[in-house]
């Protein structure tokens, strides 16, 4: 039988985990551009603010990396949602399938 020994750099797979620069936020920054691009072919179009308006960004808790994907568009909301006299017209929603491999 063969016995086989691991030794993980904690600090190092720390680093690589919660880099911002490293493998891993690559692939999310992929993963954030395709679901901005999808959510802005989806987003309703009147005068092209609201999809213009949608960015994405990297953020970083404690050592957790996560990206949001968003607008600053206050009718934003109104548009995803509905209310009771518009029809829900969501794009950011539906647009989280692009993050998928």
């Amino acid at each position: 039988m063969t016995v086989m020994q691991v030794r993980v750099d904690t600090i190092e797979l720390q680093q690589l985990l919660s880099s911002t620069t490293g493998p891993v936020a690559q692939d999310l920054i992929r993963r954030l551009q395709r679901v901005t691009n999808k959510a802005r072919t989806l987003a309703p179009v009147d005068t092209g603010n609201l999809r213009g308006s949608i960015t994405w960004e990297i953020r970083k808790r404690g050592t957790q990396l996560y990206g949001v994907v968003g607008t600053n568009v206050p009718y934003a909301l109104y548009m995803e949602k509905g209310t009771r006299y518009i029809a829900p017209r969501p794009f950011l929603v539906p647009a989280l399938s692009a993050a998928k491999p």
